[in-house]
């Protein structure tokens, strides 16, 4: 993201200035400058100097699928691992999503999780920036899906009994404003679930972790200060449980926000200790790139010649082609 006029920013979480900022890392994963930093008030990791606001709607708008999935619409192999994995995600997050309802999907990619729980019963929608991932699910599924980033979306305030948000807020700005956002989106008992990378994650190393689309790494105590501020309780802690290891909350619409709230203590030292780790390589590197080129090619051969709706119904059984 150098390449976008980028400014210095206060901590998205806390407010702390730069003197609360210690350097982690000044390079993405593939080597290019990138500096990030931890702020030692809070434990958040953010990109900072940041992209400005323009630069990075621009970027989703346009190329962030060609650039990360070299793809302007989704790929047959995108497509059946992102209904399994949103197969797995109806399994897991039954005893929390509501029976009925609507429910909207922040950056609904090409559709997959949309159409999952369509085809559950739901009254689901979805809004996604990226111009030709959105047009496909529009036109592959026929759900609503409002191709605009979530601050210009049209979507009906008070209106959403959940509203669900995967790998979106480490892509902000500014995640406050989003739940601020979302906040006002849902009904006064609606619920928000959402999933980050976890920044500690032990299954890579720290100079691994970051590139430019991320430009805030997350905790679950971050995460979940950040949403205590935004006027969210903590209904359920998936984290690990959901999806690998990624940080998965599960929060309750609250009417008051809690304006100072902090992550605990401890979650500044266990932050620091592990960005320590800074090897390229990692015990689980070697193993997991040879996991991820057969996955791609079982992927591949598993969906040759076949639609989004094929696949569905593949993966979800005879309703999710229809």
């Amino acid at each position: 993201m150098s390449r976008f006029e980028s400014t210095l920013i206060d901590c998205p979480l806390c407010g702390a200035h730069a003197d609360r900022h210690e350097v982690v890392s000044q390079t993405d994963r593939r080597g290019r400058p990138l500096r990030s930093v931890v702020c030692t008030a809070c434990g958040l990791v953010f990109s900072n100097p940041m992209p400005v606001a323009a630069a990075l709607d621009d970027f989703y708008t346009r190329d962030y699928r060609r650039e990360y999935q070299k793809a302007i619409t989704p790929k047959p192999r995108h497509i059946i691992r992102a209904f399994r994995v949103a197969k797995r995600r109806l399994e897991g997050l039954q005893p929390y999503l509501p029976k009925t309802g609507r429910i909207l999907d922040l950056g609904a990619g090409g559709g997959e999780w949309v159409h999952s729980l369509a085809t559950a019963g739901y009254a689901a929608e979805g809004v996604e920036p990226n111009v030709g991932f959105a047009r496909y699910a529009i036109s592959e599924y026929g759900h609503p899906i409002a191709v605009a980033p979530l601050e210009a979306a049209t979507v009906e305030p008070g209106s959403y009994d959940a509203v669900t948000a995967f790998h979106v807020l480490e892509h902000l700005r500014d995640p406050g404003a989003a739940l601020d956002r979302v906040h006002a989106l849902l009904t006064p008992k609606g619920k928000l679930i959402v999933e980050v990378p976890d920044i500690t994650a032990r299954d890579q190393s720290t100079a691994t972790k970051f590139h430019p689309a991320h430009v805030v790494g997350f905790t679950a105590e971050t995460l979940g200060a950040l949403a205590r501020r935004h006027g969210f309780t903590i209904d359920a802690d998936l984290t690990g449980r959901l999806n690998g290891e990624n940080v998965a909350l599960v929060l309750l619409r609250n009417a008051t926000p809690v304006p100072g709230a902090m992550p605990p203590a401890k979650t500044v030292p266990r932050v620091k200790a592990a960005l320590a780790r800074q090897s390229r390589f990692h015990r689980r590197t070697l193993p997991n790139a040879v996991a991820k080129a057969w996955r791609a090619g079982a992927e591949r051969l598993a969906t040759r010649g076949m639609s989004g709706r094929r696949i569905a119904e593949k993966v979800l059984g005879p309703a999710g082609g229809g």
